[in-house]
């Protein structure tokens, strides 16, 4: 099973996963021949690594509260992801000159070194976790257009549209 989020399992899968009941009727969980405590898998999980870098939104954060549909968008949705997708591009030619540079706001980003406090606004909003995970999941699996991950929607998917939102999220990101 996946872990609970923010956790990450110390253990590679698959592994061999036991109950034994005991003569008194207790149970015994056993997960790779080793004995954990009942109903509690909190010993084989680590929490998830945080960024060391961290900036605030600043100026950025109505647009990302809109994006994660947290407050209502200004204007037409289409320039609200214009919004983002610029945001997006004029951050990494900021951060790709001599392997750093200024972000918005200010911040000092080093290539792979910085990143934005958004979780809190992430886990409130009422995007589902199922679409975090496509999103996540095609991002890895899809072809590379030029170095550049390829996320590949048709028109008939059913949530295409939040798809493309998240994706655009994660690129401001």
């Amino acid at each position: 099973p996946l872990p609970p989020r923010g956790c990450r399992w110390l253990i590679e899968s698959p592994v061999a996963l036991r109950v034994d009941r005991e003569a008194s009727g207790g149970l015994r969980f056993f997960v790779a021949e080793v004995e954990i405590p009942v109903f509690d898998a909190g010993t084989l999980l680590q929490p998830c690594s945080l960024p060391r870098c961290v900036h605030s939104l600043g100026e950025d954060e109505p647009l990302l509260k809109q994006a994660l549909y947290l407050e209502p968008s200004s204007g037409p949705q289409i320039l609200l992801l214009h919004a983002l997708r610029r945001g997006a591009t004029a951050l990494r030619r900021r951060a790709a000159g001599a392997g750093g540079g200024r972000g918005r706001g200010g911040q000092t980003l080093a290539l792979g070194g910085s990143a934005p406090e958004w979780l809190a606004l992430g886990l409130r909003s009422p995007i589902h976790t199922s679409i975090w995970q496509e999103s996540y999941a095609r991002l890895m699996l899809e072809e590379c257009q030029d170095g550049e991950p390829c996320f590949t929607l048709s028109p008939g998917h059913p949530y295409q549209g939040t798809l493309f939102r998240v994706l655009l999220i994660l690129q401001f990101l």
